[in-house]
């Protein structure tokens, strides 16, 4: 189970790399000629800040944060799983996700969801793997997703693990979430 684990979240890493290292190629190439000074004209910064490395922790907060509020579904008064997605890109991310999330919410545990009027306990642990160095204005993060539906009646049930990869960008209101990928886990968990 654990090496069905970690053959999924590095599968999904690659193709995270390789989707930045696309996007970071045509944002490069498309403003390499754009406002170019000459060389003596360039501005230098020696202060400590440019010169420390951009802190990854904000944006795996902010990975984990989007994440908890993504997969917190409530079957009482949800009307689907895009309806926590939603609240998640409001608050977390970018106006393109919110955009793009708009219609998204498979859930696979929907139905057992309904039938207990259950919602979704979340908890995240970040992914242990080493995603690219982030910039000033752009991360890449990686959380795992514990989750437990919980009924009002007390019923509790294990749900499959989640791995949810996030790019990020760096705004004036701090990090926020520009794609996300969902990967289920097969952690074992049981039928109801």
């Amino acid at each position: 189970m654990v090496h069905a684990q970690r053959k999924a979240i590095t599968c999904h890493r690659r193709a995270l790399r390789s989707v930045e290292l696309v996007l970071f190629t045509v944002f490069a190439v498309g403003i390499a000629g754009c406002g170019r000074q000459p060389a003596s004209d360039q501005p230098t910064s020696t202060t400590a800040e440019s010169a420390s490395p951009p802190d990854r922790g904000a944006a795996q907060e902010i990975c984990g944060r989007f994440t908890i509020a993504a997969l917190s579904t409530d079957a009482a008064i949800d009307r689907g799983p895009a309806d926590a997605r939603r609240r998640a890109a409001n608050q977390f991310g970018t106006p393109a996700l919110v955009d793009q999330l708009a219609g998204e919410g498979r859930d696979h545990d929907w139905p057992l969801l309904t039938q207990h009027r259950a919602h979704v306990q979340v908890a995240t642990t970040p992914v242990a793997d080493d995603p690219q160095t982030p910039t000033d204005t752009q991360a890449a993060a990686g959380v795992i997703a514990h989750r437990v539906a919980v009924g009002p009646d007390g019923w509790q049930h294990a749900l499959p693990g989640t791995v949810a990869y996030c790019s990020l960008t760096r705004g004036p209101d701090g990090w926020k979430v520009t794609t996300v990928t969902f990967t289920d886990l097969d952690t074992g968990a049981g039928t109801p």
